[in-house]
């Protein structure tokens, strides 16, 4: 199953968006899982509409109630976000795929699948990008700081987090930027606090690398 964003957008204040940008979906008339199965290729400028979010989510309903392919039902209950009466989120034990882990190869195509050009957002970046302008409301930004509380990297992932950063550098103009953006800033007393407490001792890094060797 999968969802294109297309780079353009609407302004539309009718879809509870504060007048945001509405990014727009690129829809498949017919379905892309049914043009693999028949052996032609999905993009083909007639197989596809622009939709909005909720629009597409409506779509595959439809089209679940006339075919009856539960790929159509999960695709509709990914894009409604509850918001499409009588279909649950699909989330948790709500979703088909609950429990069900990918096995190593499957990651890897995966990730494969989505390196470099093949990734829908590749090279969209600033006013390129589908989701230029669109702020997170302040509930949006609430939901997303409760979702990530008491959230624990593991020790393999804190490594590869840190392999990732190794070795990277700033240019220039990202330097002015983190600097313009930092003046003025006034660090609460709380803040500085919990600053000073994550750098003492043993937590330093430098305090493991001369003194704990």
């Amino acid at each position: 199953m999968s969802h294109d964003f297309i780079d353009s957008t609407v302004n539309n204040s009718n879809n509870n968006t504060g007048g945001a940008p509405v990014v727009m979906h690129k829809h498949h008339i017919i379905p892309r899982y049914r043009c693999i199965e028949i052996g032609i290729d999905p993009d083909f400028p007639e197989n596809i509409i622009e939709l909005t979010r909720l629009e597409h989510a409506m779509e595959h309903h439809r089209r679940f109630w006339i075919h009856g392919d539960p790929r159509d039902l999960g695709a509709a209950q990914m894009l409604a976000r509850g918001e499409i009466e009588g279909l649950p989120v699909l989330r948790g034990k709500n979703h088909n795929r609950y429990g069900v882990k990918h096995t190593d190869e499957s990651k890897r195509k995966m990730s494969e699948a989505k390196i470099g050009e093949k990734n829908a957002m590749y090279g969209k970046k600033g006013e390129d990008s589908p989701i230029y302008g669109v702020k997170a409301s302040a509930e949006t930004k609430k939901k997303m700081s409760e979702r990530h509380k008491g959230k624990t990297f593991t020790a393999e992932h804190k490594k590869n987090l840190s392999k990732a950063k190794t070795g990277m550098k700033h240019s220039d103009e990202t330097k002015k930027k983190i600097g313009e953006a930092s003046k003025g800033r006034v660090v609460s007393a709380e803040t500085r606090k919990k600053l000073s407490e994550t750098q003492t001792g043993k937590k330093r890094g430098k305090y493991k690398k001369h003194y704990n060797q």
